[in-house]
């Protein structure tokens, strides 16, 4: 009995020896009550180091040892944390979905492959905060559960789904111009479910059908401002990612779609923007 005692001590010292440095999850929901410096701070004292930072705004962090490279991405908003997400051990990312599941702010909508693989969001209107949890076979093979946590914006209502769907109710079906997404400019997609706009969503099934929308929706985790906006999965941006470009002038909508080896661009018309001929050459190099 002693044996096994020690032994299963032994596994987790291992185990948590061997994963990132952040504690429970609400470790990382306080992060959104912190300055950029404190965040910043408490990734560098985590044994995290600066690796970059694109021109959408995303820092990256890296900490790695003999067995897994843990990865951290951040997006601020001025001094406010909007976005972070990070990678875990198999085990240490169990503890971590475990505090969420059990944690009755959140309420889960998930979409999922089958009961074990996927992609699993759930949200807390209370917190305005929505959790992904990434157990796509990609990240299982490397031992790894990804995880992205996003600020929403506040509600007045506090009721996130509510909201967006009053929001709906007040736009005329009949209009089909994307001009009404002007209103968006400077937000987060995510914040005023972007993708889920009634009209947008219409074009881009018509564009790319709904297999590809759907699991673009669901992918989507990495995200900057709108009118051009980028998105991707999550700690897997150089092979899975979107650019999706309005032109206004035109009123045309315009998708570069990326899935692993599979490079796609989609168009209203033929006469594609710089920025998507751009993505496109990118992903080609690739």
């Amino acid at each position: 009995m002693k044996i096994k005692i020690f032994s299963t001590l032994l596994i987790l010292k291992v185990c948590f020896l061997f994963s990132q440095e952040f504690g429970n999850f609400s470790n990382i929901e306080n992060f959104f009550n912190l300055t950029k410096q404190e965040v910043e701070f408490k990734i560098k004292d985590s044994g995290y180091q600066f690796k970059s930072k694109d021109k959408l705004g995303n820092s990256t962090y890296i900490k790695k040892n003999s067995t897994y490279i843990f990865v951290v991405t951040t997006i601020f908003n001025g001094n406010q944390l909007k976005y972070f997400s990070w990678n875990d051990t198999l085990m240490r990312g169990q503890f971590i979905v475990n505090d969420i599941g059990n944690d009755s702010n959140y309420k889960i909508d998930e979409s999922k492959t089958n009961d074990y693989l996927g992609i699993f969001t759930s949200v807390s209107d209370e917190k305005d905060l929505q959790v992904n949890i990434f157990k796509t076979q990609p990240n299982l093979q490397k031992g790894m559960i990804v995880f992205s946590l996003m600020k929403w914006e506040s509600k007045p209502n506090g009721n996130v789904k509510n909201k967006t769907l009053e929001n709906e109710k007040n736009t005329k079906t009949e209009v089909s111009s994307l001009d009404v997404l002007k209103k968006y400019d400077g937000k987060y997609p995510g914040e005023v479910h972007f993708l889920k706009n009634v009209i947008l969503k219409k074009r881009l099934v018509n564009l790319i059908g709904n297999e590809k929308y759907n699991y673009m929706v669901k992918t989507w985790a990495v995200e900057n401002n709108i009118l051009e906006s980028w998105g991707c999965e999550a700690h897997n941006c150089d092979r899975t990612n979107f650019d999706i470009v309005i032109d206004f002038d035109k009123d045309k909508l315009y998708i570069g779609y990326r899935v692993e080896e599979r490079i796609f661009k989609f168009g209203e018309d033929q006469d594609y923007p710089e920025s998507i001929l751009e993505w496109e050459k990118e992903n080609m190099k690739n």
